[in-house]
């Protein structure tokens, strides 16, 4: 079952999807309903395959909404009809799109809403509906606009959070306030992590970050992203984990990981010209940073190869099923 889940997937997935590593959050998705799966004790293996991949594949809804390929117009009837699954009840029929990628998300989506009790399908489709009206609103922004700290920073937030909080309900754990707080507390190292190691693709695809908005925007926002980012560093890390000595340093880990990307991408091999091009504020912490990228950038660690290794074989698979077919 797992097998022909990651085949179907793949064979939907376009490939420019899967050079960028779609794949690798696909996995993720099944990893994060069976974290929570396993501790809740909530689901048998079975049902994780199963609910974590069809969570997987929504990850497509996001690449969709960003992508230039689709009109203006595509995109909101899409978005219309993903609504309409979400207000909808177990057993409904639906009319899917015609387009073959977005009728994939919807069906799978609508295998999500009748394999979960009703409660818990009440609460996914509540978080999905944040995450679903956030992209559509950035997939409107242009660099063009004017737009605010609030604008792109709650978007940030929301997206990383409500992402953890599906995969938890997915996996039966039960909600508490204090897991709400911290996953909102920690929205921001899940998601803006990312927008610094993408901040080319971002820019190439049209794509409004934090990041590239900061340097490239119409209204200069008054706070840096990465200075956003160290700042929920050190909340997460005192508030959540006060008794971890290395609480800090696990989570600027996932910094070190996107500058180590960003500095592969860039390509010169200076990193700290590259925080001066992109308009990072010159201060002592974000100095300390980009010297601290720049060796980081030579070493070798787990996260990012297995994420190298999840690309290749996703586009090594890919080739081989259109041979096939």
């Amino acid at each position: 079952m797992l097998r022909d889940g990651i085949i179907t997937f793949i064979d939907f997935c376009p490939k420019r999807y899967l050079e960028r590593g779609l794949f690798a959050k696909y996995l993720g998705s099944l990893m994060g309903v069976y974290r929570y799966g396993y501790e809740s004790h909530g689901l048998d293996l079975h049902q994780i395959i199963e609910i974590g991949g069809c969570f997987g594949v929504e990850y497509l809804f996001d690449e969709i909404i960003d992508d230039p390929g689709y009109s203006g117009i595509e995109k909101e009837r899409y978005y219309s009809r993903i609504m309409q699954i979400l207000e909808s009840r177990r057993g409904e029929l639906f009319v899917f799109s015609d387009d073959l990628l977005m009728a994939f998300t919807e069906q799978a989506l609508v295998r999500l809403r009748d394999m979960l009790p009703p409660m818990r399908w009440t609460m996914v489709s509540m978080a999905f509906s944040v995450l679903a009206i956030s992209s559509l609103k950035g997939g409107q922004w242009s660099l063009q606009d004017t737009l605010s700290d609030e604008d792109l920073y709650v978007q940030a937030a929301l997206k990383g959070a409500y992402t953890r909080i599906i995969a938890a309900v997915l996996g039966g754990m039960d909600i508490t306030g204090g897991f709400l707080r911290h996953v909102f507390r920690s929205g921001y190292l899940y998601q803006l992590p990312d927008d610094l190691r993408d901040i080319f693709d971002d820019r190439e695809n049209g794509n409004v970050t934090p990041f590239n908005y900061y340097y490239l925007g119409a209204n200069r926002i008054q706070y840096h992203p990465l200075i956003i980012l160290l700042i929920a560093v050190s909340r997460i890390s005192s508030v959540d984990y006060p008794g971890m000595k290395d609480a800090t340093d696990l989570y600027m880990s996932c910094i070190y990981q996107s500058l180590k990307k960003l500095y592969l991408k860039e390509g010169t091999g200076d990193l700290c010209a590259l925080f001066e091009d992109i308009h990072i504020p010159d201060l002592p912490i974000t100095r300390h940073l980009c010297c601290t990228g720049h060796y980081y950038s030579m070493t070798r660690d787990f996260e990012t190869e297995i994420a190298a290794k999840c690309r290749d074989f996703s586009l090594e698979m890919k080739d081989t099923i259109s041979d096939l077919t």
